[in-house]
């Protein structure tokens, strides 16, 4: 066997290997997965969860689960959204779960997190799949700002400033 057909076998054989990873993969994929939707497509939406909007100029909404590892490690920014709506009337903070609530009251509590109340609600009632959502709504129940996923610190800024900015 020459040089030129060893290299060519080599070659056929990369090929045939590489085409057959391709192949296993695509068979592997899930179906039907679609990227979470852009914070800005929630704007202007109704919030599809029964709750009293007008008792405060704003609420923020979470949709969390216990078992979200992100929504664990955000625990701390909930911590002090918790802590405003506690100084600021004006201001409520709800956190929304399709699991049990007696869990989630649970895991907020042993982590200091002060909401107003927990919500047992499927998430695509609130437009989403993701956890955490977090929703800034407005007192007639309309969503103003979306921040999906676990929050950059410049994220968090813009919520707070947000959050100072309904102050009375």
């Amino acid at each position: 066997m020459t040089k030129l057909e060893k290299l060519t076998h080599i070659s056929l054989i990369t090929v045939s290997i590489a085409a057959l990873f391709a192949i296993i993969d695509q068979r592997f994929q899930p179906r039907g997965r679609t990227s979470p939707p852009s914070e800005s497509s929630f704007a202007g939406k109704k919030v599809d969860v029964e709750t009293p909007w007008r008792n405060s100029r704003m609420t923020v909404v979470v949709a969390m689960t216990t078992h979200c590892p992100y929504c664990i490690m955000s625990l701390p920014l909930y911590r002090r959204i918790g802590e405003i709506a506690v100084r600021d009337h004006s201001i409520s903070f709800l956190a929304v779960t399709p699991e049990a609530v007696d869990p989630m009251r649970d895991l907020l509590s042993q982590n200091d997190v002060a909401v107003s109340g927990v919500i047992h609600s499927s998430l695509p009632k609130l437009g989403t799949t993701v956890t955490p959502s977090l929703f800034a709504v407005n007192s007639e129940g309309t969503i103003m700002r979306a921040f999906i996923g676990k929050l950059p610190e410049a994220k968090e800024a813009e919520l707070f400033a947000m959050l100072k900015q309904q102050a009375p």
